[in-house]
């Protein structure tokens, strides 16, 4: 009798300490959810039936969260919503979530009347062990929408799925004069901008604007008498460090930036003849050490001369020569670094095709076609999953006019920019078919080579971020023959819904950005943000001047 009441006891406890498991929702709370997001209803006299998508897919990117929020496609969202008659509401959203196996479901409405637009939004929980997230807000204009639906996701994420809260954005600090002795080493104080040799301390503790847990720092390397052109990352010796590769018109700059001090590793002369157009750095062949790529033209035929150096254990050697090709590397998120290349005709500056490059018995070989919309060469893209729906990559592109744009493989435009990025001063001399007596044909224009696009996932949260420069100036994109940018910063964008919007953006600084890259650029295992400045340009009788900038991303990681 004993043993079993015994027996008895145990399985009242057993009984009773699950029944606490399965209802409990605290300790024992799900970890991971699924949300079923019901297309908005819109009311408006106007036809906004694009919205439905665009807030369909801004919320599912907002609240997409890898290995905890999972979102149900809107495929199956849509199906069982057609087994639902009537107008939606929480019973129904309920009936909807069970049927989708899902913790909750999301749905609402916008209606615009006149200027004013509100937003009336609901996520109820589908077993009801918790009350519904309900939210409202009035706007006045269209443009308000998307932060207002981007509160309400950061709102869900804090309540529903304990997310963050978010920090307030701090303002920005004024600055002020240091005495010039006090940051004479660049080094000394990573809050210290040198812009055109004269030194600026800045009382925040970032120059990146609109991140304020970033503890960033800025450095500026000595300066270079050279207008440099082109810059590139990667470990090109094969030691496990990273090492700085950029470009003159004429020479190659090896550097490493370790424990603080920039070295010089190798500085390349080029012929004076030919002019450095772009350089590029992966690890193609593979071997563990990464090629310079480097895409070099003669002004004067026309000609391109390109070439590619490689550490042999004792020197960098050409492995490839008088190459009539543009090189240039793309990589994005889930991807390694891949070689992309395209030739230049008699007349045309750009043949037709971007091709995939690998190494191959004869050097480096063609293999498949990237597919491009129209008119597009190898410097005015890059690819990736911009907008994090787990869709096919898209091509994102600079137009000639420096607005971006995300398209499909066919080439249809999905989005463009409102404001302009990118703004480059390196270009090519397009010249006639005519030829006068030393051969050399008559410039028609210039054309200019894009500025580089880099997609990347910078805090490995799972989506896509787009790093741009934006180069400023009154009039250089006004003139065709002639362009000079006097300012400079960098972007963060990332896909909302509805197109790209701004993430963070660091300070405007005195100088122009020829290019840039993302990487450890001091071997600390941390991600930084790279540039070459441009503060003064070479003329006949006169030499320019460049540095080396590196703002401190404060993410661990290799990138």
């Amino acid at each position: 009798m004993k043993t079993l009441h015994l027996t008895k006891i145990r399985i009242a406890l057993i009984s009773i300490l699950f029944s606490f498991i399965l209802s409990g929702p605290g300790l024992f709370a799900v970890e991971s959810y699924k949300i079923a997001i019901v297309p908005f209803k819109i009311n408006a006299e106007k036809d906004l039936t694009y919205l439905k998508s665009g807030i369909v897919d801004m919320l599912s990117s907002r609240l997409s969260m890898t290995g905890k929020v999972t979102v149900i496609s809107r495929e199956e969202t849509e199906k069982a919503l057609s087994e639902i008659s009537g107008s939606l509401n929480e019973k129904k959203a309920r009936k909807i979530g069970g049927q989708l196996g899902a913790n909750h479901v999301l749905f609402g409405s916008l209606t615009v009347f006149g200027d004013s637009i509100s937003v009336d939004a609901k996520v109820v929980d589908v077993l009801e062990k918790a009350p519904t997230l309900s939210f409202y807000q009035q706007t006045s204009g269209m443009g308000e929408v998307i932060t207002k639906i981007n509160l309400f996701a950061q709102e869900i994420n804090e309540k529903a799925y304990g997310g963050k809260k978010q920090v307030p954005v701090e303002p920005v600090k004024k600055v002020k004069r240091a005495p010039r002795d006090e940051v004479a080493n660049a080094h000394a104080h990573p809050e210290t901008l040198l812009i055109n040799d004269k030194s600026i301390k800045v009382e925040s503790s970032s120059p990146i604007v609109m991140t304020p847990t970033s503890d960033s720092g800025f450095w500026k390397s000595r300066n270079f008498k050279e207008e440099l052109r082109g810059l590139a990352i990667g470990d090109v010796d094969g030691d496990g460090k990273n090492e700085t590769v950029f470009i003159s018109p004429h020479k190659v700059f090896i550097y490493r930036n370790d424990n603080g001090h920039f070295a010089k590793i190798k500085e390349i002369e080029g012929k004076k003849y030919l002019r450095f157009l772009n350089v590029d750095v992966a690890d193609i062949k593979p071997n563990g050490r990464a090629e310079i790529f480097v895409t070099t033209i003669n002004p004067k035929t026309g000609k391109l001369d390109s070439f590619v150096l490689e550490w042999s254990g004792n020197d960098f050697d050409y492995i490839v020569n008088d190459e009539n090709r543009y090189f240039r590397v793309l990589s994005y998120p889930g991807v390694k670094p891949f070689l992309v290349g395209q030739k230049k005709g008699i007349t045309d500056l750009f043949l037709s095709g971007v091709y995939k490059m690998v190494w191959g018995a004869t050097g480096y070989e063609t293999t498949e076609k990237i597919s491009l919309p129209r008119g597009m060469n190898i410097y005015s893209f890059s690819l990736g999953d911009i907008t994090d729906l787990g869709r096919d990559k898209r091509v994102i592109a600079f137009n000639k006019k420096d607005y971006l744009g995300i398209y499909t493989d066919d080439g249809e435009n999905e989005w463009k920019s409102d404001e302009k990025y990118g703004g480059s001063e390196t270009h090519i001399e397009d010249r006639k078919n005519t030829e006068n007596e030393t051969g050399e044909g008559d410039i028609k224009e210039n054309t200019y080579l894009s500025q580089r696009i880099i997609i990347t996932d910078l805090d490995k949260d799972g989506k896509s971020e787009v790093v741009v420069v934006k180069n400023h100036s009154i009039a250089s994109r006004v003139f065709q023959k002639f362009r000079q940018f006097s300012s400079t910063q960098f972007e963060s964008l990332s896909w909302d819904g509805l197109g790209l919007s701004r993430n963070w953006h660091t300070r405007k600084t005195s100088g122009y950005t020829s290019d840039y890259a993302v990487g450890d650029f001091d071997n600390d295992g941390d991600i930084d943000l790279i540039g070459a400045v441009v503060s003064k340009r070479s003329y006949v009788i006169r030499k320019g001047r460049s540095s080396i900038i590196a703002y401190d991303l404060g993410i661990t990681g290799k990138n």
